[in-house]
């Protein structure tokens, strides 16, 4: 039997963590897996893997491994590694490599062990990309793109030594596998495209929940979800401006926010600034976000970048009326005008113009929810199974 490491940097309640624990769930019986952590952040995450994978955790100290470049400088300054503070932020200043790809893992421990495959689950983690290259011994070496380059601005060029050690690089959609190709040319016949799997009969089976706050469920008006983590990326700042937009005008419906993370408070203080209280309702981390998808009226997902985010794919499984910006995959998951709404990035009119329409005619979400009925989810999945295998 193979024995496969996946090496994340941390698990939480995100996309890419929920999709490899979906993966793991389908193949743990025909490998020897581990999966392997710098640090957890959502232990509660953990219970969802499969008892037979291995689970390995390093424990490092987040805040001196890894952040922004005044947080990593402080941290060595504090513990008096004036040498390596400085290197640290010559390197940064010159643009050489990230901050996560600069800092100095000599006094990590190798994981132990000889792998088959080691899998980096996603490279744009650069610390987990170096240790994955060089503190862990496997025959070959994957490299999993969850993410876009262009848009999220991510220097692959710059870590082209921690990249050169890798023999095959898998992206999830087709769009980021060209974005890689114009980037890092020299790669050309070792990238490929899987697109992320998800579970369709969990997804549904999870959504027939009944425990939904009654804020949601006994809202008459029409409900829009969004479902991300707190973050720039979202571009949640984004769907408040356009919930303002739609207030002005009078329309009756009710925006509901599912997630959490950093930028909480600033929303927070957003909500107030635009006046949307009465409109706009954080209802904060839910592990279990199917019953909402369910039963809103219109999904939007307002992202500055992104490659493949499963929650359009977990809306289409639930047959939701989807408004998405013109991210990397959406022309793979969305077929435009037919089975859902591309709009351009950061376009907050043209938001607001298809979100309007949909809310003003609930024929038009009908006909959209009437196509993803057409389009079978488990054909598409098994492929994506027989790929990933």
């Amino acid at each position: 039997m193979k024995k496969i490491v996946f090496c994340l940097q941390t698990m939480t309640l995100g996309g890419v963590e929920k999709e490899l624990i979906t993966v793991l769930k389908k193949i743990y019986t025909q490998f020897d897996i581990t999966l392997f952590l710098l640090h957890l952040e959502d232990e509660e995450i953990l219970k969802e893997i499969p008892k037979d994978v291995k689970i390995n955790i390093l424990g490092i100290d987040k805040a001196y491994y890894y952040g922004n470049t005044f947080e990593l400088v402080k941290q060595r300054i504090k513990k008096r590694k004036i040498i390596e503070a400085g290197t640290i932020a010559f390197k940064r200043c010159l643009k050489i490599g990230t901050t996560g790809s600069n800092t100095n893992i000599d006094n990590l421990p190798t994981l132990d062990g000889n792998f088959d495959v080691a899998i980096c689950y996603h490279i744009h983690s650069p610390l987990m990309l170096k240790y994955t290259a060089q503190k862990i011994k496997a025959d070959k070496k994957v490299a999993w793109i969850h993410n876009d380059f262009y848009a999220s601005k991510y220097p692959i060029q710059r870590l082209k030594k921690l990249v050169e050690v890798y023999d095959e690089f898998v992206a999830v959609s087709k769009k980021v596998e060209g974005e890689f190709r114009e980037l890092c040319p020299w790669y050309q016949g070792k990238i490929s495209t899987a697109y992320n799997y998800l579970d369709a009969d969990e997804i549904i089976e999870l959504s027939k929940a009944t425990n939904i706050e009654s804020v949601f469920l006994q809202q008459r008006e029409v409900k829009i979800l969004t479902v991300g983590r707190f973050s720039e990326q979202k571009g949640i700042d984004l769907a408040i401006i356009v919930c303002s937009m739609l207030r002005k005008e009078n329309l009756k419906f009710h925006w509901f926010l599912i997630g959490y993370g950093e930028l909480e408070s600033i929303y927070r203080k957003l909500i107030d600034e635009y006046d949307v209280k009465d409109c706009f309702t954080i209802l904060g981390k839910k592990t279990n976000p199917y019953p909402y998808i369910r039963n809103c009226d219109i999904y939007v997902q307002p992202s500055r970048h992104e490659a493949y985010p499963l929650v359009i794919m977990e809306a289409k499984i639930l047959h939701r009326p989807i408004v998405c910006t013109d991210f990397d995959g959406a022309d793979e998951q969305i077929d435009n005008n037919v089975n859902g709404i591309i709009v351009p990035l950061n376009d907050t009119k043209a938001l607001f113009k298809e979100i309007a329409k949909l809310i003003c005619t609930p024929e038009s979400r009908k006909i959209l929810s009437k196509e993803l009925e057409k389009w079978c989810a488990e054909d598409e999945l098994q492929e994506i199974v027989k790929h990933f295998e």
